[in-house]
């Protein structure tokens, strides 16, 4: 296009191309892997990431207080910040745990408690939102 020409910009392409009879990787996607995996770019933890994940929910009729403890089992890994959201027509609470490198400021000790102004039924886990607790 006119633009692409007038500019410069290179066509988009896929992350690995075959160029005259050899195998060419280009640099982005692989950086991004790289960056993640190196805890330069932040990860989101999984349930199976915690030695000794432990989940306590004291519900009441104006609402309930979570608390989550556990470790990560990478000792390299630090726990760069957790968030809850929460569905009250559902009685639903969802975490996120973000990891990164281990640093005096991010340890790998998860200890975190949130208050929801509802009872919860269920708490998943993770980006797939892994289901860790249900009530009885």
């Amino acid at each position: 296009s006119l633009k692409r020409r007038c500019f410069n910009i290179p066509k988009p392409v896929s992350a690995i191309q075959v160029h005259k009879g050899s195998l060419k990787m280009k640099p982005a996607p692989i950086l991004a892997t790289l960056l993640a995996a190196c805890g330069i770019a932040p990860q989101t933890a999984q349930p199976q990431d915690f030695s000794a994940l432990r989940v306590q929910v004291a519900n009441t009729p104006d609402g309930s207080i979570i608390t989550l403890t556990g470790l990560l089992n990478d000792s390299a890994l630090g726990i760069r910040n957790v968030r809850i959201s929460s569905d009250r027509q559902q009685q639903t609470a969802r975490i996120i745990v973000q990891k990164k490198l281990a640093s005096s400021q991010h340890t790998g000790q998860l200890n975190a408690r949130f208050v929801l102004d509802h009872p919860v039924e269920r708490i998943q886990f993770g980006a797939d939102q892994q289901t860790i607790w249900t009530a009885d």
